[in-house]
């Protein structure tokens, strides 16, 4: 395992905490600040666009709160896990994939991972298929059982980078080590990471190496709590238009040509989605420039349809077929009600607990 002086661990410690106020800030901040760039894109009104149910590898977003993609030479068959209960001087034999793959059942599990700091404009959201064991599996194998005395799990990646869950998520996370068939690649995690469903990606660990059960007095505090965000990070209900692109410009192909087609993505996390809405604002409200309008308090909000309906953990993807004869800047919004009654939040306010306002995109009718 890699050894880090002390004077490095501070380093990197700050080096984290830096990369990490960039990456939760920089959506606003471009949002914000960025010059508007106007995209040729083609009408559609077929399921070309429509987002893929599964995303590739290649297009999975990728962010990481370390400066650095730690190597792993021994590769996946030299991989092991390290689990310790804090305060226990008794060892307990590392897990390695070879000991996985021959005891435990292996099996794939759909799940949809979703950045903590995703926006309208930054859609940092996919799904895919991982291949892998659920981590209780694994500590079942060892014959693990904890006292009362912890509270906590840390998951520690081999960059640093570490995670604090509740001893009572355990049931929900998963160690994976292919994501659609294929072997993870390094910037998603490779040889094995942890997905958490229900859970944002910032408890979804990369380069997973050590477990370790702690008690509440041992709490980490990660590079989220220093910059004020909530601890739990769960995942809230959200919707991201897909079609048109923001700041797109589409050509009326004829005049026959009557409908558009709007398409999204709609999440709630650990509960399926029950409906998704769509507002349209065709010029009663003017586009600043800048930032999103707010949907208009009389806007007239269209049912769409759900042509994929996820399970809970796993994305829903809709459409709605428009009638239009427009012309000039459009904006579009959606929102979701998730079947516990949670729905999208419309004041537009981010709490630091992770984005869920009203999705939007501006395009323009020529």
């Amino acid at each position: 395992m890699m050894k880090f002086s002390k004077a490095s661990q501070y380093f990197l410690v700050i080096l984290a905490f830096a990369v990490g106020m960039i990456c939760a800030w920089y959506p606003y901040i471009y949002w914000n600040n960025s010059e508007t760039e106007w995209v040729r894109e083609q009408y559609c009104l077929d399921f070309s666009c429509v987002p893929r149910k599964i995303t590739s590898w290649r297009e999975m977003f990728v962010l990481s709160h370390s400066a650095f993609i730690p190597s792993f030479p021994e590769g996946l068959s030299g991989w092991k896990l390290q689990i310790k209960m804090q305060n226990e001087a008794n060892q307990i034999p590392p897990v390695t994939i070879h000991e996985i793959v021959s005891k435990l059942p292996v099996r794939d599990k759909e799940f949809t991972l979703l950045c903590i700091g995703a926006t309208a404009k930054w859609s940092a959201i996919g799904n895919a298929i991982w291949t892998g064991v659920t981590l209780l599996e694994i500590l079942q194998m060892r014959s693990i059982y904890w006292t009362t005395g912890y509270n906590e799990v840390h998951l520690i990646g081999r960059d640093g980078y570490i995670a604090s869950l509740p001893l009572e998520s355990l049931g929900k996370l998963w160690l994976v080590w292919k994501m659609n068939g294929h072997w993870l690649s390094a910037e998603h995690g490779f040889p094995v990471r942890i997905i958490a469903p229900s859970y944002y990606g910032t408890k979804n660990v990369k380069w997973i190496e050590r477990i370790e059960f702690v008690s509440q007095s041992q709490h980490h505090v990660d590079i989220f709590e220093l910059q004020g965000w909530p601890t739990d990070h769960n995942i809230r209900p959200v919707s991201f238009i897909y079609y048109p692109g923001q700041f797109s410009r589409i050509s009326r192909p004829s005049t026959e040509m009557n409908s558009l087609r709007i398409t999204g993505i709609a999440y709630c996390g650990s509960q399926e989605v029950d409906r998704v809405l769509i507002g349209i604002n065709n010029g009663d409200q003017q586009w600043n420039g800048s930032s999103p309008s707010h949907p208009l308090t009389n806007s007239s909000w269209i049912a769409a349809d759900i042509i994929q309906k996820g399970a809970s953990d796993v994305w829903s993807l809709w459409k709605v077929d428009v009638p239009y004869d427009w012309k000039g800047i459009i904006q579009v919004f959606s929102k979701v009600q998730c079947v516990d009654g949670r729905a999208t939040n419309e004041t537009w306010e981010n709490d630091m607990g992770g984005w869920y306002g009203v999705g939007s995109t501006i395009f323009e009718i020529c």
